[in-house]
């Protein structure tokens, strides 16, 4: 049966990407009887991942090519990222925003909002693609999903469709995927849009620099639009990036204690921070 992989950029995707160019023994072992190996790795871009994705996504590109494998990115919009989206509907005050998962006070307790934008920018996307080039050909589709975070896998609600999660099956965690790539001289960035609420504090110091400046300032725009209409995506009270409800560019990340926190594991999708 055909596959391919759902494939972020990430650190877990991109140690699957190396796995199966090298027909790695711990891989092959695991593999279904039915199973191809995939020819096809689709990339989601939000028009809003980091600067570091981007760099890695051009360096894998040409290896991937040498490997037989083809690259395949897909945009909701080709010239309308994320966050313009996100603030041409706030600042117009129009309803249906693809919302990102913003801290909102629900009763004492800052509480992250319902997102539309993983399913928005990153699954739909996807799932286009796939049905353009496939219909309903059974194929397996590979998640970039490891070990540690297998709270995040998802049964295939299509009878056509089987998810699989290689590193689990091999029973890797994320430092695995870490030191194979070390080993290769490859270092991966975290796939997640610049400006993601699930960043942990560890992750908002490693952006800093006009990253974080530039998370701050479309932080400000939905706070501007906020205050123009009273609300914003129909909320009752102002979002924030950071759960400790300050703006972005008033926290002193120094000083946080929880550097390990990883809300990254609370996203159920599969197909950001891989």
């Amino acid at each position: 049966m055909i596959s391919i992989v759902n494939w972020g950029g990430g650190v877990q995707s991109t140690a699957i990407m190396f796995l199966v160019m090298e027909r790695h023994p711990t891989l092959m072992r695991v593999l279904p009887d039915d199973m191809e190996m995939p020819t096809e790795f689709y990339f989601a871009d939000t028009g809003d991942e980091p600067e570091a994705v981007y760099a890695h996504v051009g360096k894998m590109r040409p290896l991937l090519k040498e490997g037989g494998i083809d690259l395949i990115e897909v945009k909701r919009h080709k010239e309308w990222p994320l966050s313009s989206h996100i603030l041409e509907r706030a600042e117009s005050g129009t309803r249906g925003i693809s919302m990102i998962p913003m801290f909102v006070e629900t009763g004492t307790t800052p509480s992250p909002i319902r997102r539309g934008c993983t399913q928005d920018y990153k699954v739909k996307p996807i799932e286009r693609a796939i049905k353009e080039s496939y219909g309903k050909q059974p194929i397996y589709q590979w998640f970039g999903i490891s070990a540690d975070e297998s709270q995040r896998m998802k049964i295939s609600q299509k009878s056509y469709r089987t998810f699989w999660y290689p590193l689990i099956q091999m029973g890797w965690k994320r430092d695995h995927c870490i030191d194979y790539l070390k080993a290769k001289g490859v270092e991966s960035p975290r796939s997640a849009c610049y400006f993601c609420p699930f960043h942990s504090p560890l992750e908002w110091k490693r952006i800093g620099g006009s990253e974080r400046h530039k998370a701050a300032k479309f932080e400000k725009e939905i706070h501007d639009a906020f205050e123009t209409h009273g609300s914003v995506c129909g909320l009752k009270g102002m979002p924030y990036l950071h759960r400790s409800m300050q703006p972005l560019d008033a926290i002193d990340f120094d000083s946080q204690m929880d550097l390990f926190y990883e809300p990254m594991d609370d996203e159920c999708f599969g197909v950001c921070g891989v």
